[in-house]
């Protein structure tokens, strides 16, 4: 269940945060590591303790978000761009094979 929650505060931060450029709070239920700073300042709630189904319908979410910005990435219309962000998303789009098996890799459901 920590690994699921922890996800859920990966993708928040890795993805919506540097590839999106997102500056909404992350997801409450998400967790982080004790050594990232002001955790209730940026929306997580540690002592949160949602149930697996919760976690999983998050899950789900994000993962419907991730395959969304994918479908808009191509890499040659990002040629000659020098953007950090741009940058990011050819990477990611080159990752997006990995990035689709991993989104596929489900936990089996009680």
């Amino acid at each position: 269940m920590e690994t699921l929650r922890h996800l859920v505060f990966v993708h928040d931060s890795w993805f919506r945060r540097c590839c999106t450029g997102s500056a909404k709070p992350f997801t409450a239920i998400g967790l982080a590591c004790e050594f990232v700073p002001d955790q209730e300042e940026q929306g997580l709630d540690r002592a949160a303790a949602p149930s697996l189904e919760e976690v999983l319908a998050v899950r789900d979410v994000q993962g419907a978000e991730l395959e969304r910005w994918l479908s808009t990435v191509t890499p040659s219309a990002e040629r000659g761009t020098r953007s950090r962000t741009l940058g990011t998303r050819v990477l990611l789009a080159q990752a997006a094979p990995a990035v689709r098996l991993a989104q596929t890799a489900r936990f089996p459901r009680p």
